[in-house]
């Protein structure tokens, strides 16, 4: 063996509907993932609600609430416009969760081949200004947004052990 291990990952997304999140009306959606190595013996599975406040600019993300009493919500929450030009970026927000963990993320839209995109999301989180994690999701993307592969990279430290996953994933109707 290579040092490589069989992970394998599912993320589910699913909008439930209008919702309130810290007074303001939002958008949830609730989300499942899960990630396993047989061979690591790993089994991480996680849900979370996450809410989103549109409007004809487009959509800001304010926050998330994950069992059993973590919630992460907005410092400064910047509107994602629902179309970009390749090569344009920006703020996705700041966010603190329950425990003063601070994390920024951002996005950027950039060339792919044959008419395709990609549009990178990167967050990074602090911990009293210790790097906790850094994650970053590359989903490639058609003319209407639709998700054709998703890319990822995730890194988090707990106890001083650091976890570094990453992938790719089809899109398929029942992640996405």
């Amino acid at each position: 063996m290579d040092g490589a291990l069989d992970f394998s990952s599912n993320v589910k997304y699913r909008v439930i509907g209008a919702g309130t999140f810290n007074n303001q009306a939002a958008t949830r959606i609730d989300s499942n993932t899960t990630i396993k190595s047989v061979l690591a013996g790993l089994l991480i599975q996680t849900t979370e609600t996450n809410y989103v406040s549109c409007n004809a600019a487009g959509c800001r993300y304010l926050g998330e609430v994950s069992p059993p009493a973590d919630t992460t919500q907005a410092i400064q929450a910047y509107t994602v416009p629902y179309r970009a030009t390749i090569g344009q970026s920006g703020h996705i927000g700041t966010y603190v969760d329950s425990e003063g963990e601070i994390t920024q993320c951002g996005w950027q839209l950039t060339p792919a081949s044959n008419g395709l995109a990609t549009l990178v999301t990167v967050c990074s989180s602090f911990m009293s200004g210790v790097p906790t994690d850094h994650n970053v999701d590359s989903i490639l993307i058609d003319k209407a947004g639709t998700c054709k592969k998703h890319t990822f990279s995730y890194k988090w430290v707990d106890d001083g052990e650091v976890t570094f996953i990453s992938g790719e994933e089809q899109c398929t109707a029942d992640k996405y």
